[in-house]
């Protein structure tokens, strides 16, 4: 009778130790999607900021460009060679200054929304292992509980723990 109880019992553990491994499972599923939650909120941040950030430099672009221009009529040259060739340059490096700001910024947003998805990659794969773990635990009870109730019929002892 001691070996069928024992096998209720090993059935029971196992069934147990199954449902806290889930319970993790899904609180690791969670996780992972609160974190890309996070990453998704920090990305458009992110996205605001550069934004603005472009627009700003948009802004001193163009307050430096008419200083240069200002400069150059204020001296009364003319709008020609050499000087057509510096308010040139002056607008490329402007752009090119809106466009590292631009990139420096979809970069950022970048590196936040991968960060986030590796992170909630890796809850995931907890979660996983999680599951799997329940599993072995409810198999490894059942094997137990087969054990135990092998062991009250043949009575040798063989399967005893």
């Amino acid at each position: 009778m001691g070996g069928i109880i024992s096998a209720f019992g090993a059935l029971e553990a196992g069934r147990q130790q199954q449902a806290i491994y889930n319970e993790q499972a899904r609180q690791g599923r969670v996780s992972a999607q609160l974190e890309r939650d996070i990453a998704a909120r920090n990305a458009a941040t992110i996205e605001e900021q550069r934004k603005q950030a472009v627009k700003t430099t948009e802004r001193e672009n163009i307050r430096h460009l008419g200083s240069a221009e200002a400069m150059i009529g204020v001296t009364g040259a003319q709008s020609t060679g050499s000087l057509i060739d510096v308010l040139s340059d002056l607008t490329l490096q402007a752009s090119l200054r809106e466009k590292k700001v631009d990139v420096a910024g979809r970069t950022r947003i970048q590196d936040v929304l991968f960060a986030g998805e590796i992170n909630a990659f890796n809850l995931i794969n907890r979660a996983n292992l999680s599951v799997a773990r329940g599993r072995a635990a409810r198999s490894q009870a059942q094997f137990q509980a087969l054990a135990s109730f092998a062991g009250e019929f043949t009575g040798d002892g063989i399967f005893a723990d």
